[in-house]
């Protein structure tokens, strides 16, 4: 943690679910969450205290809030490990809350870019919100693809036309 907060000293390390409650996604830009020395607790064994770990769906709708301040957008992997491991350990009820867990997080995922005007409800989907302007790389595609298609198209002909030639 000494080489992370030298290298982001504007970042916040928190280590609690308080301090992870203090955080305000407005002004964090770095943030390093490290609640337990090992593993996160499965969702039954958490402490719901201040001093436990907040869930899953909550370090996802902070995550989101936070990263959204950036300009060339944001990926986010949300993982739900533990299900893994109560499934090796022969544990269905640890397994099966922590893909609870999971699906609330999702779930959370959804409301949260709902409510940020990153994705708009569609009768029974959902769509990105203004796409062409949030992702010019994206809105460009058709052309983009079209002048790939030309350059590929002109290599070839001139590929075969050297066969033809050697032949």
């Amino acid at each position: 943690t000494t080489e992370w907060t030298t290298t982001y000293k504007d970042g916040a390390f928190v280590y609690d679910k308080k301090g992870f409650n203090a955080l305000d996604p407005a002004t964090a830009n770095h943030v390093l969450g490290l609640f337990k020395p090992s593993h996160m607790q499965y969702k039954v064994d958490q402490d719901p205290s201040a001093n436990g770990e907040p869930s899953l769906a909550e370090m996802t709708d902070k995550a989101i809030r936070t990263l959204k301040k950036n300009k060339k957008g944001f990926y986010l992997h949300v993982e739900g490990g533990r299900v893994d491991h109560a499934h090796h350990a022969g544990n269905a009820y640890r397994a099966l809350t922590d893909a609870i867990a999971l699906s609330d997080a999702v779930r959370k995922a959804v409301e949260t870019l709902k409510e940020l005007r990153f994705i708009d409800e569609v009768d029974d989907h959902y769509e990105l919100h203004d796409w062409k302007d949030h992702n010019g790389f994206v809105a460009n595609f058709g052309r983009r693809s079209e002048q790939a298609k030309k350059a590929i198209s002109k290599r070839w002909d001139t590929d075969r036309n050297t066969e033809r030639n050697t032949v």
